[in-house]
C-alpha cells in the first residue's frame, strides 16, 4: 500500500529492525560476534580463493544479468512498468496492482539472498553490525546515479558507487565528500541518470552516421 518515499523509508526502516534484532539474537545469530566458520561455496570444488571467486561472481552475475533482462521485457515485467508510470491506470486495465509488488519484493529477495549467500561464502563470517544503513544509501544512489527501471543503469550505478570511491582515496579523508559532491553534481545535472543520457547521444551519433552514409 506504500509508493514513493515512504515505501523507501518503511524498508529502511525494516532493515533496521533486522539489524538489530540479528545483533541482540546471540543464541541465534551470534550477536554482535556474528557467525564464523561458514564453509566456502563449492559445487564441483571449493572456491576458496580470490581469482576462483571472481569467476564465480562474475558467472553468477552474467546469469543473473540476463534474467533480470529477460524479466524487463516479459509480461510481468511491462505490467511492472505499468504500475511505476501509472497506477490507477495500470490498475484499470485489469492489474493486479498488489500481487505484482509482491513478486517484485519476492524477485528482490531472491537476487539479495544470492549475492548473500556468495557473500557469506567469500568471507566465511557474518557480522550484523557490517549491514548499515549505509549500505541501503549505497544501493538509492546506485539507482540515482545509473537510471531507473534498466538494467543497463543499475549495472553503470553499481559500478560507479564501488569504483568511485576507490578512485577518490588519493583525496585521503576528503575523498568522501568528493564522492557526495558527484553524486550531487549529478543528481541536479542529470536527474534521470546516465543509462538514458547515454542512449540518447548513441541515438544522435547514430542518426549523423545514417545521413553522412546518405
Amino acid at each position: 500500500r506504500l509508493k514513493g518515499f515512504f515505501l523507501s523509508l518503511t524498508t529502511i526502516g525494516f532493515t533496521e529492525i533486522v539489524r538489530l534484532l540479528a545483533s541482540n539474537l546471540a543464541d541465534v545469530t551470534g550477536g554482535t560476534m556474528g557467525l564464523s566458520n561458514i564453509p566456502h561455496l563449492s559445487f564441483f570444488f571449493a572456491f576458496a580463493d580470490k581469482n576462483s571467486y571472481f569467476y564465480l561472481n562474475l558467472i553468477f552475475s552474467v546469469i543473473l544479468t540476463l534474467i533480470a533482462i529477460h524479466i524487463v521485457y516479459s509480461k510481468w515485467g511491462r505490467a511492472y512498468k505499468a504500475i511505476r508510470d501509472n497506477v490507477e491506470a495500470a490498475e484499470a486495465d485489469g492489474i493486479h496492482i498488489s500481487k505484482l509488488k509482491i513478486q517484485a519484493f519476492t524477485l528482490a529477495s531472491i537476487y539479495a539472498v544470492i549475492a548473500g549467500c556468495m557473500y557469506a561464502g567469500y568471507n566465511t563470517y557474518l557480522n550484523p553490525t557490517g549491514f548499515t544503513i549505509t549500505h541501503s544509501q549505497n544501493y538509492i544512489a546506485m539507482l540515482m546515479l545509473g537510471g531507473l527501471g534498466s538494467v543497463p543503469g543499475n549495472i553503470i550505478g553499481a559500478t560507479l558507487v564501488t569504483v568511485l570511491p576507490e578512485l577518490l582515496r588519493e583525496f585521503d579523508d576528503y575523498y568522501w565528500l568528493m564522492f557526495c559532491t558527484v553524486c550531487l553534481v549529478m543528481a541536479i545535472f542529470v536527474p534521470d541518470g546516465l543509462w538514458p543520457l547515454l542512449r540518447k547521444l548513441f541515438r544522435k551519433l547514430t542518426r549523423r552516421d545514417t545521413r553522412a552514409l546518405r
